[in-house]
């Protein structure tokens, strides 16, 4: 499986605080069936500029790479990107281009937690757009009471990739509904952990890989294992 989505780097937002909290991400998220995982801090435009998000997040790395020197245990390969924040004028901001997930062209996008306008889903499209960007919207399922059902229904090209959480399938029947019900239709593309810590947000993939079994059949984890590893390949990304 790979893991779009988390927040495993020590010490750089809400998630990991410490290597060795890291690598107890890493190890469970392996035993789980995870092969690759997408190291995505927060980034936010309004508390870094990207270089110095990047500075950050290179010594957050270096720490982590000296930990897992010492690890016996195997862990899944890690990819760098960034969870980055929607902001007005997104699409025309060239600076974003370094968050992208290492040896790719895919901006993990967070959107605001309000009611999606039209002007926001144009900056959405306008940025997809763009030559070598892959637009891949975070936990989608956060956003269906904003509006965002409307605009995923009418997705005007499929370089809008969208991911949602494994706790999505897990919470509860009427969230799982829900997504299971953009899943049917095609809506979803590809899963993330979203996870911070061991305790209330761990790493779930295996519980949710489950739950989209037992609700849906395998049929639809098969399609979303194959667009996931084809979306990495298509950027030259193998060996996972």
């Amino acid at each position: 499986m790979i893991d779009f989505h988390s927040h495993i780097l020590p010490g750089m937002d809400d998630g990991a605080k410490t290597p060795e909290e890291s690598i107890e991400l890493l190890k469970l998220s392996f035993r789980q069936g995870v092969s690759l995982m997408c190291a995505t801090p927060h980034f936010y435009p309004w508390e870094n500029t990207p270089k110095e998000f990047l500075a950050r997040r290179r010594r957050s790395w270096e720490l982590l790479k000296g930990s897992l020197a010492g690890c016996s245990e195997r862990v899944p390969k890690i990819l760098l990107g960034a969870e980055v924040a929607y902001f007005e004028g997104i699409a025309r901001s060239h600076d974003i281009d370094s968050l992208k997930l290492d040896g790719t062209g895919i901006i993990l996008l967070e959107m605001p937690f309000s009611n999606w306008t039209a002007r926001m889903w144009e900056e959405v499209t306008e940025l997809s757009l763009r030559r070598d960007t892959v637009v891949m919207l975070a936990h989608i399922e956060r956003y269906l009471h904003f509006g965002a059902r409307e605009y995923l229904t009418n997705l005007p090209h499929r370089s809008i990739i969208i991911q949602t959480n494994g706790e999505a399938f897990i919470q509860g029947p009427f969230k799982r509904r829900s997504v299971s019900s953009l899943l049917r239709r095609g809506a979803i593309d590809v899963l993330g952990s979203d996870c911070h810590n061991l305790e209330l947000r761990a790493p779930n993939l295996r519980t949710a890989s489950e739950q989209i079994k037992k609700h849906l059949g395998e049929s639809f984890l098969v399609t979303i294992e194959d667009k996931s590893r084809r979306l990495l390949e298509s950027f030259g990304i193998t060996g996972f």
